[in-house]
């Protein structure tokens, strides 16, 4: 019985939500819009800041396919710095908690129509003592691609 109490308290009660939308259901060809990630990660967890270097561990990371990216991944929320000393060395990571929304510029090209965005959004979940497996989700987008 001791051994399932400790097991369920190693792993997450629910899963990381992820939704995906364009700041404008309609876009001129040739013009870049924000595309907006939100993310909702149970209690008790923590993901890499998409600034996280990535030599420290996996961070949250955004693709899509059907437009270009035309900037950098960004977060709306500031990271937790947290720092651990191990094997003498000093390791800094960047930790997101709670609801952190991102956003990806993307030139949206190719003829009028209406579209539909591949997203690909990656996470590794963490917190104090275990690593979970990465993980992704593949969401679709639509828009409207105006001459």
């Amino acid at each position: 019985m001791q051994i399932l109490l400790l097991l369920a308290a190693a792993f997450p009660q629910g899963e990381v939500l992820v939704d995906a939308a364009v700041e404008s259901a309609s876009v001129q060809a040739g013009a870049t819009i924000e595309l907006r990630v939100g993310m909702d990660i149970p209690a008790g967890w923590h993901v890499y800041h998409p600034d996280q270097d990535s030599a420290e561990g996996i961070t949250v990371s955004v693709e899509v396919e059907g437009a270009e990216a035309a900037g950098k991944l960004a977060c709306d929320k500031e990271p937790r710095v947290h720092r651990e000393t191990i094997g003498g060395k000093v390791h800094e990571t960047l930790w997101l908690f709670g609801s952190p929304e991102l956003t990806l510029p993307i030139k949206v090209e190719g003829p009028p129509g209406a579209r539909t965005l591949g997203v690909e959004v990656g996470w590794q979940m963490y917190n104090e003592s275990v690593c979970l497996a990465p993980e992704s989700t593949f969401l679709s987008v639509s828009l409207e691609v105006l001459p």
